[in-house]
């Protein structure tokens, strides 16, 4: 969804700028999305932002030590900007 949603400065979507090959949308435990990513793009979790809105998929993939923003209510530009500051905060330590 958030990938469909957001647009980039060039005005692609975020979908349109991603390796197609690093999508993994479909239903199935969101650990095992974000292992089959961090297998094939190499970056560690500590480099990953997730945004959902089960409280159940939070949980999973935080113990994965993914930075991982619960948006009930969907993602919207409040949530992406609070999942951009808590990633930053947690990058340098602040969090």
């Amino acid at each position: 969804e958030i990938l469909r949603k957001f647009k980039i400065s060039n005005g692609m979507t975020m979908m349109e700028a991603v390796d197609p090959d690093l999508v993994e949308i479909y239903k199935s435990s969101k650990k095992k999305h974000l292992n089959k990513i961090r297998e094939k793009s190499g970056a560690g979790f500590s480099e990953m932002l997730f945004f959902d809105d089960d409280p159940n998929n939070i949980r999973d993939v935080t113990e994965l030590g993914v930075c991982s923003i619960l948006t009930p209510s969907g993602v919207d530009e409040e949530a992406w900007r609070r999942g951009l500051e808590t990633f930053a905060s947690k990058k340098s330590g602040r969090a």
